[in-house]
């Protein structure tokens, strides 16, 4: 009795020649068989699964069995479809297409060092691309003289298993992120930019958001839409209890404690601080301070400004509407603390620094160093100054 792998190998080779190994109608009929000569070919098939499940399978079946050498016993509950395509459910093949099925049986792979390659890095490099992009992970995994010279290349990196040897034969130095390791696999022949590692990817993300151009976010009508969007825009009542009970359990009294002591421990509060100074005397913000009285900002029809802090400004500033409105700025220091004066209004023409005050107010310590510094400013840069009251201007229009 002929070993069962003997016959095997009979079978494939049979319809690899005869048939190409595409099946078509004539083989399920004994006579194909006998105008070849063959016909001891057509009883191997039928009684290849004698005593199995797969006894009474169409012959199609079982040739896909006997030539991906699959067990009887693993047969997946899925309708069978044909020879080429195999189990189906749906349009989901069960077959070598399935990245899993491949990985699986490329790591089961044992290269023969012995075995003669006549193959070359180029022919190599064409050959997995075509099969990748055929999707043939049988063929591949059939093409031992392939398979044997990627795996008995002796690469300067030890990698983890056979399937990793195959990426990085296909995608060389690419294929490794930046802290060394193979990059993360989505697919046999997409790779992601990092490895699995949050950092890797965390750092990656932030490149990427440094160098992406987000322009167009800050057009005009970009920010006319957005403030549409945002306008009698108000949260529901449930939506406000979620974000209540939610504020509730993530700001705990703990977490608060904490995130203080890592403010105190980093001097963020004085870095902060140092930075608004500076963009309050290089003129990029002004402090949005209220009207002591009315606690509203002013603002005028003549001049077109909405930013001012006392209705006294902006009498003197409609009268004299050539002078600049918080444009001079001054660092002072009061009780050893560097401060930016901004001062009312400056005459860019007869350079003329003007503060405008209460005289109850000129009395006052913060004040008093204020002008100090203004007087100091003036003499070194060639200006004067003039602190105007209500006595020396009338606001009341009496």
């Amino acid at each position: 009795m002929l070993d069962k792998s003997i016959i095997r190998q009979k079978i494939i080779n049979f319809f690899t020649t005869e048939c190409n190994n595409k099946l078509n109608k004539n083989v399920y009929y004994e006579n194909f068989y006998a105008l070849r000569n063959k016909k001891e070919i057509f009883f191997y098939i039928q009684n290849y699964f004698n005593g199995t499940v797969l006894e009474n399978a169409p012959l199609a079946q079982k040739y896909y069995h006997i030539y991906w050498n699959i067990p009887p016993e693993n047969i997946p509950d899925k309708r069978f479809c044909n020879f080429v395509k195999g189990y189906l459910k749906g349009k989901v093949t069960y077959s070598a297409k399935k990245l899993n099925w491949f990985i699986e049986n490329v790591n089961n792979f044992i290269p023969d060092n012995n075995e003669k390659i006549s193959l070359n890095d180029k022919t190599v490099k064409e050959k997995i691309k075509n099969y990748i992009k055929k999707v043939s992970y049988k063929k591949f995994i059939m093409d031992k003289n392939l398979l044997n010279f990627v795996f008995n290349r002796q690469f300067p990196e030890i990698l983890k298993n056979n399937f990793e040897k195959i990426i990085f034969y296909f995608y060389g130095s690419g294929c490794f992120c930046k802290c060394g390791s193979l990059k993360e696999i989505k697919s046999f022949n997409y790779l992601l930019k990092t490895c699995n590692n949050k950092k890797c990817k965390h750092d990656c993300l932030s490149e990427a958001a440094k160098i992406k151009d987000i322009s167009f976010l800050f057009t005009e009508e970009i920010q006319r839409k957005r403030l549409l969007a945002k306008k009698n825009y108000k949260h529901s009542e449930e939506t406000k209890q979620k974000i209540k009970e939610s504020n509730k359990k993530i700001w705990t009294e703990e977490r608060k404690q904490k995130q203080q002591e890592q403010i105190i421990e980093n001097k963020i509060s004085e870095r902060m601080s140092e930075i608004m100074k500076n963009k309050i005397f290089n003129g990029e913000f002004t402090p949005c301070t209220q009207n002591r009285l009315n606690h509203k900002r002013l603002k005028s029809e003549i001049t077109n400004i909405q930013t001012y802090r006392s209705s006294w400004e902006l009498i003197f500033h409609e009268q004299n509407t050539h002078l600049e409105y918080e444009t001079l700025r001054i660092e002072y220091y009061y009780n050893n603390e560097k401060k930016i004066y901004i001062v009312d209004f400056w005459d860019p023409i007869k350079r003329i620094a003007i503060e405008i005050k209460p005289s109850n107010l000129l009395i006052d310590e913060k004040t008093k160093a204020k002008i100090n510094f203004l007087k100091n400013w003036c003499l070194k840069n060639n200006a004067t100054y003039k602190v105007i009251t209500e006595k020396e201007f009338n606001f009341y229009g009496q």
